[in-house]
């Protein structure tokens, strides 16, 4: 049997994403950005462009924090629209003619 020790980027993890118009006293239009699975993880911007950029900054920074903190990451909720998970394993090290321990990565990413 072979064991593989694996380390997942979290930031190939696909959350789902909510986008909403907020509507300012002087009446100009912003747009705030959340993540539902990330409690806070929230960001904003003057079109839906750059609220949606906003907070994929603001997703890795919320990511290294937990990480940094040895808290775990929230899987991202199972989607409707999501109707397979791919997944590629490469290994980092040279060909070896006998087994041998290496350290995998791993990424995935969500098909739809």
């Amino acid at each position: 049997m072979i064991t593989l020790n694996v380390q997942l980027d979290p930031l190939a993890l696909r959350y789902s994403v909510v986008i909403r118009p907020d509507l300012y006293e002087d009446g100009t239009v912003a747009y705030i950005a959340e993540i539902p699975e990330l409690p806070g993880c929230k960001a904003h911007g003057a079109t839906i462009e750059e609220a949606r950029a906003s907070l994929a900054d603001a997703q890795r920074e919320y990511l290294e924090a937990l990480q940094l903190e040895g808290q775990p990451i929230p899987a991202p909720e199972a989607s409707p629209r999501s109707s397979a998970v791919v997944w590629s394993v490469s290994f980092q090290g040279q060909a070896v003619d006998k087994p041998t321990v290496m350290a995998p990565s791993i990424s995935f990413a969500l098909a739809r």
